[in-house]
């Protein structure tokens, strides 16, 4: 914003007491001032814009790493928990399949002894039947005698 010498001329004639000339060495030092204070103003304004775009994408770059570390971390998390979810099924799985044995083992065993209290009791009969038939025998021989 270029300086006003009017402006400049009363405020150094009000607080000083001093008179300036419109060309005087000093409103054409200030104006000189002016124009590279302008030049410089433009050239910071130019680098915090930079700056600016610059710390826009170190910002983007930093949410996609952040992203996909965070991506990383829950897929390595969810690859550990199916894992220890399959070993967990497994134990299980082996475990039923000890009880199962156990319990077809005992199953065996017990169709096992019914088979066998059956044929005992297969021959129990037979042998009852017989000594029933003997039993009528004597007794038939004992009245007929």
């Amino acid at each position: 914003m270029p300086i006003d010498r009017d402006a400049v001329i009363q405020a150094v004639v009000k607080q000083h007491g001093i008179l300036l000339g419109k060309d005087d060495p000093i409103l054409a030092f200030l104006a000189v001032h002016d124009v590279i204070l302008g030049e410089y103003t433009k050239e910071m304004t130019g680098a915090v814009e930079q700056l600016q775009e610059h710390l826009e994408l170190v910002t983007e770059r930093y949410h996609g790493q952040s992203k996909e570390l965070a991506e990383t971390i829950v897929g390595k998390a969810v690859t550990q928990i199916r894992h220890e979810g399959k070993e967990i099924q497994e134990g299980l799985r082996g475990m039923l399949d000890a009880e199962r044995q156990k319990h077809q083992a005992a199953m065996q065993a017990l169709a096992s002894q019914a088979e066998q209290s059956s044929k005992r009791a297969h021959w129990a009969m037979w042998a009852a039947l017989g000594f029933s038939v003997l039993s009528v025998i004597a007794a038939a021989i004992i009245v007929a005698a």
